[in-house]
């Protein structure tokens, strides 16, 4: 009989783990016992954890178990759900779901109406059951605080307990152990009911990976309670084909599948694959050098912390691609930069335009490889590019929403930084973003700007009105934002930087709508700085300011903000033939901003225009330029990429993940005067 015996017996060596009992000296087939009989989902996180890692380890059957036992290789596979009976159910649900999946590993789904009474449902498993198992004596019972449903004294007429099952599933699921308390008995087989454990639905992965550049999902869906830190990972590598997956709805029933309405195979991979080798334990796997052209294959338990839930894998769908450069742009790069500074009052800081991928087509880029602009090659290469410049504050413009949630806060948030995105207004899908390394920095408040709403604010919206129908609408159509963060330097108990991030209006013709815009971020950034020096009196206050300006120098909103001021005259008021305003509006500001790249470098090159379009700005009072790390010149970057021309150097490329190159300047924060 499974019910009484194998439970105390598992539930015996569960409590010897708790008082420390040593898992490496357990058998394999010991751990197999406690998996099946127990349960994972039974089992303290910590005990679940170290089954988990020692069944993976590489060792023959019934060989002790060693953490470093690696000279013994054994194809291991990733644990399958144990023999349970799951329940998806809240209080107040009209209906509930129940998958039961028996010793023999048929699996049987249930749906059915939270009113019903438990003799209905145990009536329809019944049937079900029978269907199937030929020697199944029709037994099912529900146990709840001991007492068995259907009452024994209705099994000759089950009809007559009308016990609502939602009665028995809301006290089961309400009780602080739901699923110590209600068990089902199915023949002579007594099976835990687990209410609502976490679930995978589904992972997605970018279409490229690549030895060296780090690899994870961008999109894992789960159910509400999935916790991704909790959740147990491993990877594995083959070289060999994986044999595709038949759909659904082609793949015929095999003899330990039944379920009422669909398949129940407990796993979401490819065929099993035996020349499958386990090469990473985490949610994040970095390929190496010599996997190219093999297989992956990703699988997850997953976990809310407390419970474990049935496995998920899947087989990716390409190989492992070869890098196809011998050297990336960045490299040359990183070659010039000094190690980074670990202390308290050096601040690393990248303004970075990393191109959206909604841009990133053939028709924006005609001379850009088609494959240099899919996303699935361009992130990898951004990610690795932003993890070794080591920046402690990172200022990125043209994030897709998307990639931020799935690429760029997941990945950042490995190496520790912490990051805000703010969204373009309208249907536009990208923005800024902003990364922080919270060791030096503590985000004490974050801002957000839509520069069209805080300029009607200011009195010169009223002016503007006067310029025309057509202007109006076409301000009315930016959907441009400012973000602004305000740190506390950890180091320096007295001393605030207010960081901000901006990416100007693009259009050639433009110059005066950049202005407003730019006139719209000071006085925005202004008022914030007003607002902080009531707040905190005793501090100083510093700012530095970063950006793609879609604008060289010689323009109007660069000068405005590194030399203080604009004039009436100014000729950017009159740059549109029909969209003058003149007399232009006066403009003044006290932020005393310096360029951390003064001598112009190319940041932007493309086939129809090249520049200097980004900066950091910074307030040298507060803040001591210690060294800036220019990008390449368009000459090197041609030997570089092995353009035979430099007239023909375009981005993006092969070589490099976006049109955009990267500043990079390091800083010393002026020390506190006591």
């Amino acid at each position: 009989m499974y019910s009484k015996q194998i439970l105390i017996r598992g539930s015996s060596l569960a409590r010897r783990y708790k008082t420390g009992l040593h898992i490496e000296k357990l058998s394999l087939s010991t751990l197999s016992f406690l998996k099946s009989s127990v349960g994972l989902a039974r089992l303290p996180a910590n005990c679940s954890r170290r089954i988990f890692s020692a069944m993976s380890q590489p060792v023959k059957e019934d060989q002790s178990l060693h953490n470093n036992g690696a000279d013994n290789k054994r194809e291991v596979n990733f644990l399958e759900a144990s023999n349970n009976s799951v329940i998806r159910y809240q209080p107040g649900d009209e209906r509930f779901q129940m998958q039961v999946t028996l010793k023999s590993g048929k699996s049987f789904n249930f749906d059915r109406k939270c009113e019903d009474s438990v003799s209905n449902v145990v009536a329809r498993m019944v049937t079900n059951i029978s269907k199937k198992m030929k020697k199944f004596d029709g037994s099912v019972k529900f146990i709840l605080g001991g007492a068995e449903y259907p009452a024994a004294d209705s099994e000759d007429k089950p009809e007559e307990d009308g016990t609502e099952i939602d009665k028995i599933l809301r006290t089961a699921s309400t009780s602080p152990n739901g699923h110590d308390v209600l068990k089902l008995r199915i023949g002579e087989d007594v099976y835990d009911v687990i209410f609502n454990p976490p679930e995978m639905f589904s992972v997605k992965f970018l279409s490229i990976y690549m030895p060296t550049f780090p690899l994870f999902p961008y999109r894992m869906e789960a159910s509400s309670n999935f916790s991704k830190k909790d959740s147990l990972y491993k990877w594995e590598f083959s070289r060999d084909k994986p044999t595709p997956e038949v759909p659904a709805k082609l793949r015929k029933k095999s003899k330990d599948q039944s379920v009422e309405g669909g398949g129940g195979d407990s796993s979401n991979s490819s065929k099993e694959n035996s020349s499958w080798v386990e090469c990473g334990s985490s949610m994040l796997l970095t390929p190496e050098k010599g996997m190219e052209g093999g297989y992956l294959k990703f699988s997850c338990i997953p976990s809310n912390g407390s419970t474990y839930g049935k496995p998920f894998s899947m087989t990716l769908a390409n190989p492992i691609a070869t890098i196809p450069v011998e050297r990336f742009l960045y490299e040359e790069r990183l070659s010039r930069m000094t190690p980074k500074r670990t202390e308290g009052d050096y601040l690393r800081v990248l303004s970075y335009n990393v191109l959206a991928d909604t841009y990133a087509t053939p028709e924006w880029f005609i001379s850009s490889p088609k494959d240099s602009l899919d996303a699935g090659f361009r992130l990898p290469i951004l990610n690795k590019e932003l993890q070794l410049y080591g920046a402690d504050l990172i200022c990125l413009q043209e994030v897709d929403e998307k990639y931020f949630e799935g690429n760029f806060e997941p990945f950042l948030g490995t190496l520790g930084y912490k990051g805000v995105h703010t969204c373009k207004t309208g249907n536009t899908k990208e923005g800024i973003a902003m990364f922080h390394n919270p060791l030096k920095l503590e985000c004490l408040q974050s801002h957000d700007c839509v520069i069209l709403d805080h300029m009607k604010t200011m009195p010169l919206w009223e002016r503007l009105l006067s310029v025309g129908n057509d202007f109006t609408t076409r301000l009315e159509e930016r959907n441009t934002v400012f973000h602004i963060s305000v740190f506390h330097v950890k180091h320096l108990p007295k001393t605030i930087v207010v960081a901000g991030n901006v990416h100007l209006y693009f259009h050639p013709d433009a110059d005066h709508i950049r202005l407003l815009q730019t006139i719209t971020c000071i006085n925005f950034l202004e008022t914030k700085l007003s607002q902080l020096k009531e707040q905190y009196p005793d501090h100083r206050i510093t700012v530095i300011y970063c950006g793609d300006l879609n604008c060289t120098p010689p323009f109007s909103s660069y000068r405005l903000l590194t030399q203080g001021q604009i004039d009436e005259n100014d000729e950017d008021w009159s740059s549109h033939s029909e969209e003058k305003i003149v007399p232009g509006i006066p403009v003044k500001h006290s932020l005393n901003l310096t360029n951390s790249h003064p001598n112009e470098e190319l940041t932007n090159i493309t086939t129809c225009f090249e520049g200097c379009l980004d900066y950091i700005l910074f307030q040298s009072e507060h803040l001591e330029l210690l060294q800036s790390y220019p990008p390449p010149s368009k000459e090197e970057i041609a030997v570089l990429t092995k353009e035979d021309e430099v007239r023909k150097v375009s981005l993006p490329n092969f070589y490099t993940p976006s049109d955009h190159l990267p500043l990079i300047a390091d800083f010393k924060i002026k020390s506190e005067i006591k």
